[in-house]
């Protein structure tokens, strides 16, 4: 079962506000694998909730110009990871951010994402006894640039 809605809304010309919210609860009807039944465990790798917020500004400087700044927030969780529902990712969340400045000719992006510095995971699996785990993308900044030719 599962349920997703998404807004945007311009309360002015200049500001932007976006949300979106997913809910999903997704679990096993009748599943033996031979050795354990799992009916009723949720279903691995997919997500309960996954959560996004993000408010933008646009200042026109001049008739060809503007200036953009952005925050958001990105949340997913809880997260299980085995049939057994015995290893899980909790709900987290990340900010970001950016400002931007663009031209009919060129524009150019300052932005950071994950800047809170969350710790976690987007990955995990069991492999002959091993444990591997892919962890989420520490705090991130970066420059994007476009050229329009």
């Amino acid at each position: 079962y599962g349920l997703e809605l998404s807004s945007r809304w311009n309360p002015v010309e200049v500001f932007e506000l976006n949300a979106s919210y997913g809910y999903t609860d997704a679990r096993f009807r009748n599943f033996f694998n031979g050795k354990e039944q799992f009916r009723g465990k949720h279903i691995p790798y997919a997500p309960c909730n996954t959560f996004f917020v993000s408010g933008t500004y646009k200042c026109r400087l001049d008739y060809k110009s503007t200036l953009m700044f952005n925050a958001n927030v990105r949340g997913n969780g809880r997260i299980y990871w085995n049939e057994r529902n015995d290893v899980s990712q909790a709900f987290y969340a990340c900010l970001g951010a950016s400002i931007e400045y663009s031209t009919p000719k060129f524009s150019v992006q300052l932005w950071g994402e994950n800047l809170t510095d969350t710790r976690y995971y987007t990955f995990y699996f069991v492999s002959m006894s091993n444990e591997f785990v892919q962890r989420g993308r520490p705090i991130d900044f970066g420059v994007t640039l476009n050229l329009y030719l």
